[in-house]
């Protein structure tokens, strides 16, 4: 058990001189790459560092504290211009997104006004279509019942004529045989009244009559 926090600790101790070293590595090159910078590159006018001119050994702790504030002051308005610029990106992007939707939903309600003001338009048509079938079949009917009127009209004036012309030849029917037994009685009387003389006379032509 003593042997295992043993050897953690000189882990944990050798992981803490790495990150040193590293952190010294980076450092080191950081400071060089300042005076190559200064020997061979064009001069400008950046920020001051504290202590660039000092030790080149970089022994001292305030040395280093002075060389990773400067590193960070130069590396952070990088991240400053990248993060501007990532937000202007976003900006645009989202600009960009707001006016694609904004088109999309001017389209969307310019579809819908289009389809109501369709649907509006074949509703007005339907209804004065079924105003106009309504008013045809009116009109059929009325036509029809006044048709029917007529036809019952003429029926009638049919009717009473037959029964006028079948009253008028039942009344001559009646005359005529009134007549006629008039006629026959006339002619009976006649012969009653004749019937002596008529009887005389056939004697006196033709004597043989009475043989």
């Amino acid at each position: 058990m003593v042997g295992y926090h043993a050897l953690r600790d000189w882990a944990e101790k050798a992981k803490q001189q790495m990150e040193a070293d590293y952190a010294m590595k980076k450092l080191m090159e950081a400071e060089n790459g300042r005076l190559r910078q200064q020997l061979f590159g064009q001069k400008q006018n950046g920020p001051r560092r504290e202590g660039g001119s000092g030790s080149r050994h970089m022994t001292c702790n305030d040395m280093l504290d002075a060389l990773a504030k400067a590193d960070w002051t130069a590396n952070i308005k990088v991240v400053h211009t990248e993060g501007r610029r990532e937000e202007r990106d976003q900006r645009a992007a989202a600009k960009e997104a707001a006016k694609a939707v904004k088109t999309a939903m001017t389209l969307a309600a310019k579809r819908i006004a289009d389809a109501q003001k369709a649907a509006k338009r074949e509703l007005v048509l339907a209804r004065k279509a079924e105003e106009a079938a309504a008013k045809k079949a009116a009109v059929e009917a009325k036509r029809s019942a006044a048709a029917a009127k007529r036809a019952d009209a003429e029926e009638k004036k049919r009717v009473a004529h037959e029964r006028k012309m079948a009253a008028r030849v039942e009344k001559e029917c009646k005359q005529l045989i009134t007549a006629q037994k008039i006629s026959t009685s006339s002619m009976i009387t006649l012969s009653n009244l004749f019937s002596p003389q008529i009887s005389d006379l056939a004697l006196v032509l033709d004597p043989s009559c009475i043989e």
